[in-house]
């Protein structure tokens, strides 16, 4: 069974009359990527804050490993590393130097974890002072910066924000690496859906500080991916025939059927006519993960 790393429950923000943050009750699992996806203002950025202990929650609480005390809570942050702004780096030192500063002030007394970072996150060879870096090498140092501790969980926020689309690419690599060979579970939150498509493995969305819903990649791309939808006069009959002819179907409760792969409308219109049914509705339906998103959260963002 999967262990539950972080637990929320009814967790809320308030500023003054005004909710930032309302409500929110997630679960997440070791080993995953988590896309938090919401608008701007949505929320996502004070949830982080909350997990970081930046801020303090107005009501609820929050479960680290299953403890949910505040020394609990206080110790296994530690485990985690939070990038909510950029980190401040020293422009006129290298990454090296940049470390191990970090190092010394943190107290951390194992001067190779910062060889082993720097390969971690590939700039081992870069001698090049910090000022010259791209935007792409910043952010690879300010993930090496939140990895000096050995972590279980990366926490970042919009951190595509201003990589041109190489960039974004070399950092979705760069996350799925982390993942896979580091197992550290990362939680990604972004405006931009299709920046997450290829990288996470389950989505949070948050509307109006709100958590509207909590589902995996998986089943968002086949809500998303090409169906034809039908409704017919006899639809156990046309089921009957689905099943003998290897296609891949699904029955909705109103009895709508939703047909999935490459079958072509024409083939699909052949078998109903050869089973004699009445065709109600027929039409095909491809979403893309945006308007997923906007068919959750309402008329007025469309």
């Amino acid at each position: 069974m999967e262990e539950t790393i972080i637990k929320t429950n009814g967790l809320c923000k308030k500023y003054k009359n005004e909710y930032a943050l309302k409500d929110v009750s997630i679960e997440i699992g070791r080993g995953k990527i988590y896309g938090f996806v919401g608008e701007n203002g949505a929320g996502k950025t004070t949830l982080i804050k909350l997990l970081a202990g930046l801020i303090k929650p107005t009501s609820g609480n929050m479960c680290f490993y299953g403890d949910d005390s505040v020394d609990g809570v206080r110790k296994y942050r530690k485990r985690f590393g939070f990038i909510v702004e950029s980190p401040y780096l020293i422009p006129e030192m290298n990454a090296y130097e940049n470390l191990n500063l970090q190092r010394i002030q943190r107290g951390i007394k194992d001067k190779n974890r910062i060889g082993e970072v720097l390969g971690i996150v590939g700039l081992e060879n870069s001698k090049k002072k910090v000022g010259e870096y791209s935007l792409g090498m910043k952010q690879r140092l300010g993930i090496a910066i939140a990895l000096l501790e050995k972590i279980d969980v990366l926490v970042l926020d919009e951190p595509t924000n201003g990589l041109d689309p190489a960039g974004i690419i070399e950092f979705r690599n760069f996350i799925l690496n982390l993942n896979t060979k580091y197992n550290i579970t990362i939680m990604i939150s972004s405006h931009i859906l299709s920046e997450l498509e290829h990288m996470v493995t389950d989505l949070i969305f948050v509307s109006k500080s709100k958590i509207i819903k909590c589902v995996g990649m998986d089943e968002v791309k086949k809500s998303c991916e090409k169906k034809c939808i039908i409704k017919v006069s006899e639809t156990d009959k046309i089921i009957q025939s689905f099943n003998n002819n290897n296609i891949t179907y699904e029955r909705c409760n109103d009895d709508r059927i939703l047909i999935y792969g490459n079958i072509s409308v024409e083939e699909i219109a052949r078998i109903i006519f050869d089973n004699g049914c009445y065709t109600y509705e027929f039409r095909e339906e491809k979403q893309t993960l945006e308007q997923y998103y906007l068919s959750m959260i309402g008329d007025q963002y469309k």
